[in-house]
């Protein structure tokens, strides 16, 4: 620019120069910075809805886990009051019924102290150290060479 302008006797001061250059680098990293707070607003919404719909999906399985449950602790209960008045062949049928549904209630239970295990551990937060991500790192040291 001085360049152009030496056959007209016009400059531009170093110190004015600097100082622009200075401001166009502040209104730089003044956008970059906007953009990353955007980015992770983003992601802190994404993570929010995902959380949302893990819990959701977890609270619909406990209550299909409880309904079936309910279910065969009726059953077990009906099959008990039956299984004294029964004799022979037909008690151990009733007998071999009663001990899958036994069976079947453990499994459930133990499907059951999972779901509550996730859904205890589904809203723990993650924190990320962008200080072990080779990329920002290399970041972090070129904007401190500038300076």
């Amino acid at each position: 620019m001085n360049k152009l302008n030496d056959p007209n006797g016009i400059s531009i001061a170093p110190e004015y120069l600097d100082s622009k250059i200075d401001e166009l680098h502040l209104a730089y990293e003044y956008s970059e910075k906007k953009q990353e707070e955007k980015e992770e607003l983003r992601e802190q919404r994404e993570r929010e809805r995902e959380d949302k719909k893990a819990q959701k999906q977890i609270q619909d399985a406990q209550k299909k886990l409880n309904k079936e449950l309910d279910h065969y602790k009726k059953a077990l209960v009906e099959l008990t009051a039956k299984l004294s008045t029964l004799e022979g062949k037909e008690r151990d049928d009733v007998q071999q019924s009663i001990d899958e549904l036994n069976q079947n209630i453990s499994k459930g239970e133990a499907e059951k102290n999972d779901l509550d295990y996730r859904q205890e551990n589904a809203t723990a937060d993650l924190t990320v150290d962008f200080n072990e991500i080779p990329e920002a790192v290399e970041y972090n040291q070129s904007l401190a060479l500038e300076h």
